[in-house]
């Protein structure tokens, strides 16, 4: 019976560690420390996704060796390198001016191409 319950008490305490997800590898801290120090060359926006599933945005002002500084709107949140599941820069042009754009270069398009068929014929 005492071998019954050690043995109990031992899958209880072990079971929890084995289904702990495992934290991010270093190759992987490394990979978000570059992307971090790049945003910072370029002046770039970033949008920072958690391993706790939170999105941020903002610009980083200052990076440290252990994590960094994301200020949005006057408000700066700090963030561990650990925490942070991906970094992607944000576009240039919101969606509507791109979209905007490409409507024009059709519209363009299709203008020279009436204008050329029209020329053809008369």
């Amino acid at each position: 019976m005492k071998k019954l319950v050690s043995c109990l008490l031992v899958v209880a305490l072990t079971c929890p560690a084995l289904r702990a997800a495992p934290g991010p590898d270093e190759k992987h801290i490394d990979s978000i420390h570059k992307r971090i120090a790049e945003s910072i060359t370029h002046h770039r926006i970033v949008v920072i996704d958690t391993y706790d599933h939170r999105r941020l945005q903002g610009s980083v002002s200052e990076a440290q060796a252990d994590g960094f500084v994301l200020a949005n709107q006057g408000r700066s949140t700090t963030l561990m390198y650990v925490q942070v599941e991906r970094v992607t820069w944000s576009t240039r042009f919101p969606r509507e001016v791109t979209a905007t754009i490409v409507a024009a270069a059709v519209a363009g398009l299709l203008y020279e191409l009436v204008r050329l068929l029209g020329g053809l014929r008369g």
